[in-house]
């Protein structure tokens, strides 16, 4: 689905049904999540999302709606919902779009497309090394908490009657485990991640699992 597209549509919609100025915000993105432990695979979890605000302004009255249903019929009525309740509102002075000035946006380089493209198989490789790496940090740790990979990716599209048509993706990755140390009647946990936007930026697997032994250990002194 081209959302940057969409959402210029529906401000268009909009106008169309009598609005003096429109906004669109749009957002959609996907989320992945696999834990393991002892080795083994215990949840892998998928999940995309989507969601669009549509404000809408009329004789300086203002509309607002939400919706994650992007079907033709709709959006129809969600945009003609909205313009219908900014016709109810009572006016402010100050309720419009600001003006548009065009300048350079920064790069904040939010983004790792290399994210998508990891496979599950690597993702649960890392998990599985991580937690095995732990487990054999000291011979005090007994079990494990388990180990972990999660990434996820997201869109922003802004689209607004005044000029503005940005968007910008955002990424996210990160791995980790942890385990429980024991000594005499005493047992304590401790665990370690790391997260990052892009994948490159990740600490080292056995960085990571050291420490999350390291955490474990250390607590049975205290």
């Amino acid at each position: 689905m081209n959302y940057k597209l969409l959402a210029e549509n529906v401000v268009k919609k909009a106008l169309k049904l009598g609005a003096d100025e429109a906004e669109v915000y749009l957002e959609n993105g996907r989320d992945f999540e696999l834990s393991i432990r002892n080795g083994d695979v215990e949840t892998i979890k998928q999940a995309t999302s989507k969601g669009m605000g549509l404000t809408v302004f009329k004789d300086k009255k203002l509309g607002f709606s939400y919706t994650s249903d992007f079907s033709d019929k709709s959006l129809e009525e969600f945009t003609k919902k909205t313009v219908q309740l900014s016709l109810v509102a009572d006016p402010k002075p100050w309720n419009g779009l600001p003006d548009f000035k065009k300048g350079k946006i920064q790069d904040l380089d939010l983004y790792d497309s290399s994210i998508s493209e990891i496979s599950n198989e690597k993702k649960i490789d890392i998990a599985k090394e991580v937690e095995k790496i732990a487990l054999a940090y000291d011979k005090r740790i007994t079990k494990s908490m388990g180990g972990f990979f999660e990434d996820a990716e997201n869109e922003v599209i802004i689209v607004n009657s005044k000029g503005i048509f940005y968007s910008y993706k955002s990424s996210g990755v990160g791995f980790g485990a942890g385990v429980v140390a024991g000594e005499g009647g005493d047992m304590q946990s401790g665990g370690w991640s790391t997260s990052k936007r892009h994948f490159k930026d990740l600490d080292a697997i056995e960085n990571v699992a050291k420490r999350a032994g390291k955490r474990a250990v250390e607590n049975l002194a205290q």
